[in-house]
């Protein structure tokens, strides 16, 4: 199931890129110790220029900023693995 954090970080993301992640989420088994969660969805310039500075990001247009899409809203969205509860980065 989705935690209450990816789902604000699914806001202003493109509708069919949410519905991308809920099916994601939906696949996994109810019992298994494996999952992932939203980290981020919508960036500011500023945060995505701050990202590009620190090496974090290849680009200053990144899908993650709405001004960047055709269509006003984020298009990509940043995961993380939830192995046994835990983050795991590995």
């Amino acid at each position: 199931m989705m935690d209450s954090r990816s789902i604000r970080n699914l806001e202003g993301v493109h509708p069919d890129l949410v519905r991308v992640a809920e099916l994601a989420f939906k696949s996994l088994a109810p019992d298994s110790s494996l999952s992932f969660r939203v980290t981020e969805g919508v960036r500011s310039k500023a945060r995505q220029q701050e990202l590009f500075a620190d090496n974090k990001s290849k680009t200053l247009k990144s899908r993650h900023v709405p001004e960047s899409n055709a269509c006003g809203l984020s298009c990509a969205i940043d995961i993380v693995a939830i192995v046994g509860g835990r983050v795991s980065w590995g």
